[in-house]
């Protein structure tokens, strides 16, 4: 328990036995305090898969991606924002060339200021299929679960017991 000196001054008073573990609890919180801030300051750029990134980190991963995956992703500029930043087209596919010859998911992420969740989805989807592209059945999941919603109901729960559960229909 977190005591002031009178209470240690009490507990001397009626003999009870106790132990001082942190003598300045304060100094050890403002120590964290700093230590987490400037952890946080060194780690702003760096891309993680379990937090909001920064633009900056999310440019240079998509960047990575690119450049580390040329025989599944290519990487377009297709413009840029109002300030300046790039608007990036990835394309992913096994068959990676100019010409697109396959039908194609389109997952757009970001299109409005504080849509940020979309874009870390967007990510863990891109990383997901690079790292386990065995997995491609989750598209195929993806896209018979959103014709069947399309075709059938207006609002939708998630997949349950192996099929969509109707909420409401159209």
């Amino acid at each position: 328990a977190v005591v002031s000196t009178q209470s240690t001054g009490a507990l001397r008073d009626a003999d009870l036995p106790f132990s001082t573990m942190i003598s300045d609890v304060e100094e050890k919180i403002q120590t964290h305090i700093l230590q987490k801030r400037d952890a946080d300051a060194s780690s702003q750029n760096e891309f993680s898969y379990s937090k909001f990134n920064t633009w900056e980190a999310i440019e240079a991963e998509l960047k990575r991606l690119a450049e580390e995956r040329k025989d599944i992703i290519r990487l377009d500029s297709i413009g840029q924002t109002y300030e300046g930043r790039e608007l990036y087209l990835l394309r992913m596919s096994n068959n990676i060339t100019e010409k697109i010859t396959k039908p194609v998911v389109l997952i757009d992420a970001g299109i409005h200021a504080r849509e940020w969740v979309s874009v870390s989805t967007c990510l863990y989807i891109i990383n997901r299929l690079i790292e386990n592209p065995a997995d491609d059945y989750l598209i195929d999941a993806f896209l018979d679960s959103y014709l069947y919603k399309r075709a059938t109901a207006y609002c939708m729960r998630p997949i349950r017991y192996g099929r969509p559960v109707l909420t409401q229909k159209l």
